[in-house]
């Protein structure tokens, strides 16, 4: 679940808004042995995604509104294919290790 608050602000120095706020849900299902996964998700929950203001300057009154087309519906599925195990990594020496161990590390010189 994700929510987005936006505060009442101020556009342009004139017009006002209000405040609104949206939620988003969803969830997810490891499926077909664990190969597979189902995701289902929800935009904007409750319809709240509206705007509105109003701007008084300069004689002029302006009232505004307005609201996107935010309800949605998600559906994803994935599948994971190939083997599932990955391989260790290769074992790398630097020439400072080498350089640490000719040295015996004495002397000042880098430690790790």
């Amino acid at each position: 679940m994700s929510t987005y608050y936006s505060s009442p602000s101020i556009w342009q120095g004139t017009f006002k808004t209000k405040a609104f706020y949206f939620a988003d849900a969803g969830f997810q299902k490891a499926i077909l042995k664990g190969n597979g996964t189902l995701k289902v998700s929800v935009s904007d929950v409750f319809h709240t995604m509206k705007w509105s203001g109003l701007s008084n300057f300069a004689g002029q009154y302006l009232r505004a509104s307005g609201e996107w087309d935010s309800r949605l519906l998600k559906i994803n599925f994935t599948y994971r294919f190939g083997s599932t195990q990955v391989k260790a990594a290769r074992q790398r020496k630097t020439g400072l290790e080498e350089e640490n161990q000719r040295v015996g590390n004495q002397g000042g010189g880098i430690s790790n």
